[in-house]
């Protein structure tokens, strides 16, 4: 829809209809539908107004060609022209203040702030995970700087140590969601990646896991709503802090340094989990017993 600029769609299995509608006055980061079965409707109509020709407006043809014509009628380009009349500094401020998923829906649906994207992507990404991650960014950072990659083979005791240090200043910090504004283009781009493509997907399937074992009624779980951002915030912080001590921790570093220390399970105990609280240690063993049962 976004690619084809148009507000209307529709997806069918021949026997029902799913039509879909993204509003030009908002961000397209919400497609509102509506699913129609145009023979149940078709009986519906005859059975409410027999001997009348109420029902053609309701079959298959007749509701598919409504729709085209309002499509044709609907295009993004009111979107685009819509935000894009706004000056330069409301321009950017509005960027300023979207989450990940949002700024994502806005470059790919307007090729004016795709072009603002390209030519500010350190600023804006740097931004946008500020207001995505709040006060885990210090954690999605400590995970970028102890991977692999970026933390270099020479994995030796003292190394870890320094890290972990560093790592409880910078949580003791009143400034912890402003970690994200030192980060280099390339490390945005990296955290941005991992956050869009691995946690989120992970939250959303902890979180449906963990409502299904609590509800044991899918009519239930349907209809619980989504989780707060505090609620969200915890997940997020629990997902970073789990990779972390695997990141630091895990069997997977041998693969990478061959001069890796290995730390005894006791000492990995004292040394990250004595860092947090105990409720903040019990989220993360949820995620390590949801790993273990869904991932390894």
């Amino acid at each position: 829809m976004i690619a084809g600029k148009t507000c209307f769609s529709y997806i069918t299995t021949s026997e029902a209809f799913i039509f879909l509608y993204i509003s030009p006055d908002f961000f397209p980061g919400t497609v509102y539908y509506h699913l129609a079965e145009p023979r149940s409707d078709v009986e519906t109509q005859m059975t409410a107004f027999p001997g009348t020709e109420f029902y053609l407006n309701r079959t298959a043809v007749g509701q598919v060609l409504a729709f085209s014509l309002l499509a044709l009628e609907s295009s993004f380009k009111q979107l685009n022209s819509r935000l894009t009349s706004l000056p330069p500094e409301l321009q950017y401020q509005i960027l300023a203040e979207l989450e990940l998923s949002q700024l994502s829906a806005l470059v790919h649906a307007s090729s004016v702030f795709y072009r603002d994207y390209r030519c500010n992507c350190k600023s804006m990404l740097t931004n946008c995970l500020q207001v995505t991650l709040r006060d885990v960014a210090v954690n999605a950072c400590a995970v970028l700087r102890s991977s692999p990659v970026k933390f270099g083979e020479a994995w030796t005791h003292d190394k870890v140590m320094q890290f972990l240090d560093s790592y409880q200043d910078q949580r003791a910090s009143a400034h912890k969601s402003q970690f994200t504004k030192h980060l280099t283009a390339d490390e945005a781009i990296r955290i941005a990646a991992f956050h869009s493509s691995i946690v989120m997907p992970l939250a959303s399937r902890y979180v449906n896991g963990v409502m299904i074992t609590i509800l044991k009624d899918s009519i239930k779980f349907r209809d619980y709503g989504p989780l707060s951002k505090t609620e969200e915030t915890r997940v997020f912080r629990a997902l970073y802090r789990f990779q972390l001590c695997c990141n630091l921790f895990g069997e997977a570093r041998s693969n990478y340094s061959s001069g890796h220390y290995e730390f005894p399970v006791m000492d990995i105990l004292k040394l990250f989990l004595g860092l947090f609280e105990p409720w903040e240690v019990q989220e993360i063993a949820c995620i390590h017993t949801f790993a273990k049962r869904n991932l390894y």
